[in-house]
């Protein structure tokens, strides 16, 4: 039976990394933001909290459509899928798509939010989307709501990445083990040989992956984007939520 793998988290959180190497592999077809699936996506996990339900639904089984087209034309046994916004629609997914699973990446705080800062299309979504109301994809939730649009830019992506942080480890909670796994970026760069023996295991292939070589350099550039207010601020804001 054809396998969907589904690579999910927030944005700049290495997801483009882990879905260009499972990729790598001779026998998965790979899938990176292709807009057939990633725009729509992307739409629904932004605004599925501003539009009600009721209009919400029909998008959700459109892309649930489109990927039973996918699987439907390919001959690929195996189809990874990489628009990281489905993070707020495994949930659905899991329960649509039989035999899908999931790869899930987190990456640490400090990293992902420096590299949020300087990304214009990460940071477009808090001119499209309202600020005064609950929306999980932006991490605005029922006790920031009054005060979030006067944040600051930092502040607002620390909650981002707090929300996804969060929805991550709902799934796990929620999915079973054989259909979600959870991989930490900065991990994943250290030892890769580990975790790939591991993503092997986990979407039952052989660990014939054919990866670029890592810029372990990356894991080290926060350090000369962000100011040292931002770091502490940062970290106080992460450990108070702890």
């Amino acid at each position: 039976m054809k396998k969907l793998i589904f690579i999910i988290g927030t944005g700049r959180s290495g997801t483009h990394l882990i879905g260009r190497t499972i990729a790598s592999h001779p026998d998965v077809e790979g899938h990176i933001e292709d807009p057939e699936h990633f725009v729509l996506s992307s739409y629904i996990a932004a605004y599925q909290d501003v539009l009600p339900s009721f209009l919400v639904y029909p998008f959700k089984m459109l892309l649930v459509r489109r990927y039973k087209k996918l699987l439907k034309n390919t001959s690929a046994e195996y189809i990874l899928e990489k628009s990281h916004t489905n993070i707020w629609l495994a949930e659905f997914l899991h329960k649509e798509i039989p035999n899908a699973v999931f790869v899930g990446v987190l990456r640490d705080v400090l990293p992902t939010v420096s590299s949020m800062l300087e990304h214009k299309h990460v940071m477009s979504w808090y001119k499209k989307l309202p600020q005064n109301r609950v929306n999980r994809f932006l991490g605005i939730t029922k006790e920031n709501v009054e005060g979030f649009k006067g944040l600051s830019n930092v502040e607002k992506c620390v909650l981002r990445w707090q929300s996804h942080k969060r929805e991550l480890a709902r799934l796990e909670n929620i999915l079973p083990p054989e259909r979600l796994k959870v991989i930490n970026y900065e991990s994943f760069m250290n030892t890769p040989e580990d975790h790939l023996q591991e993503l092997a295991n986990f979407i039952k292939i052989d660990n014939r992956y054919q990866f670029e070589k890592l810029k372990l350099e990356s894991l080290d550039k926060w350090k000369n984007t962000l100011t040292v207010s931002q770091i502490r601020n940062i970290r106080g804001l992460v450990s108070n939520d702890a």
